[in-house]
């Protein structure tokens, strides 16, 4: 739920930051070297929209992508549809290259239960901060919050 929240108040739109929700089940924190869900994140709309692509029968896609969000958008794949992606690194130009693999293979399973890094996390907390409405006295009166009112 953190990443959704982070990638909402970092301005992702919903499907896409529900879109990294499910990719986050097979990310490897470690390796990440940028947070896919504040900023610049071109990233994580450019490489679901290249798979979209890529599994409506487009042909291969290039994308500008960190390696390891590639790996968890493509288990995500994998582990829903059962179709196997390859992709490889261009060094040339630093692009993915991703292509509709015949070899089936086994379905990834998510990583489970992990640490988040210190800075991660607090990065993520922060971001998601970001969706919650500002406490002050106009606000509550508006209907924000529980406050006194809470009959549920």
């Amino acid at each position: 739920m953190l990443v959704l929240k982070a990638a909402r108040g970092g301005g992702m739109p919903l499907g896409h930051a529900e879109d990294l929700c499910k990719a986050a089940a097979f990310l490897d924190l470690e390796a990440m070297t940028t947070c896919p869900c504040s900023g610049q994140f071109v990233a994580a709309l450019d490489l679901p929209l290249a798979l979209d692509r890529l599994l409506a029968g487009l042909g291969p896609q290039t994308v500008q992508v960190e390696p390891t969000l590639v790996a968890a958008y493509c288990a995500v794949v994998m582990a829903e549809q059962g179709r196997s992606i390859d992709w490889r690194m261009d060094a040339d130009q630093g692009r993915v290259v991703l292509s509709l693999s015949n070899d089936a293979g086994a379905a990834p399973r998510p990583l489970g239960r992990r640490l988040i890094p210190d800075t991660l996390r607090d990065h993520l907390e922060q971001l998601a901060a970001q969706i919650l409405v500002p406490e002050t006295a106009a606000s509550r009166a508006a209907g924000a919050g529980a406050g006194l009112t809470d009959n549920d």
